[in-house]
């Protein structure tokens, strides 16, 4: 749910209505959609949210998916959450009927080739049929990738072949990939020069979707890249980098064998300006 605050306040706690439960989605297993609600209002010490009762007065919190927020009497607001916007009949429609002047979707989707052009279309068509401004925002997975959501949209599906193809033709890099029941859960690839002063290093890399961590995946793949390694007579050592403040993935590396023997300082620049550290690492290869 979507949790809407105002000057310290909690108005209320808009519901997500509509799950999708197909291709990589599975929501239905573990959520339950609005229209299901058994009540339309929580009291805020239900919701378990620490506050100074002393200070604070308990109050009844409104809970659904068609609220309206009236903000200190400039604009009306309504919420809905990812799949909502993709529904027929989205509960935004029925918000924009009801006075709402700006409709906000928070969401986590996943980057699928063209699926963020047609998702822009999607928003632009949804802000003009309910008269009202649409503010969509998507959610990353980390802040230690180093592309935003944003910056992952340029790729199409024939780059993706080019670069899959290309990798495959290759003997000097190699790619694999975990599918968990038809989605792809993670990737990571391994790459190495043929240069004659540097043939013996090599690069990894590893990326793997937060819902699929703490399952052995990252660390099956890692064992794979290094038998990828190892099996080059040529390769003396592994090298890779990671975000400072990334301690899963810094665990993970240092349980293969990886330590770190170098920083690149403000090496990496959020949005928000603050600057992080990258730290480089390496194994040696072990024959």
């Amino acid at each position: 749910g979507a949790f809407v605050m105002m000057d310290g306040k909690l108005l209320g706690v808009t519901i997500k209505t509509f799950l999708p439960n197909y291709h990589e989605f599975y929501e239905k297993r573990w959520f339950t959609s609005a229209d299901e609600l058994p009540v339309q209002q929580v009291y805020l010490s239900d919701l378990r949210i620490p506050f100074d009762e002393a200070n604070v007065e308990d109050y009844a919190v409104p809970v659904g998916s068609h609220l309206i927020y009236e903000l200190d009497g400039r604009f009306s607001l309504g919420v809905e959450i990812g799949e909502d916007l993709w529904a027929p009949i989205s509960p935004s429609s029925v918000m924009a009927l009801s006075g709402a002047e700006l409709i906000v979707n928070i969401s986590a989707s996943n980057e699928l080739i063209a699926k963020r052009e047609y998702r822009r279309s999607l928003i632009k068509q949804t802000s003009a049929s309910t008269i009202s401004d649409y503010l969509y925002v998507s959610a990353g997975e980390t802040e230690f990738i180093l592309r935003y959501p944003e910056e992952c949209g340029k790729y199409t599906r024939e780059a993706e072949k080019t670069l899959i193809d290309r990798v495959n033709a290759s003997d000097n890099e190699a790619m694999l990939v975990c599918l968990v029941d038809g989605k792809l859960a993670g990737n990571c690839q391994v790459s190495w020069s043929r240069g004659i002063k540097t043939r013996h290093r090599a690069s990894v890399a590893i990326a793997l979707l937060k819902e699929y961590w703490n399952q052995g995946i990252g660390t099956r793949l890692m064992k794979e890249l290094i038998r990828i390694a190892e099996e080059n007579p040529n390769i003396l050592q592994l090298e890779l980098d990671f975000v400072e403040g990334n301690t899963r993935a810094r665990a993970l590396y240092e349980k293969m064998g990886f330590r770190i023997v170098g920083v690149k300082p403000n090496a990496v620049r959020l949005k928000n300006g603050t600057l992080l550290n990258e730290y480089s690492m390496i194994r040696e290869v072990q024959r």
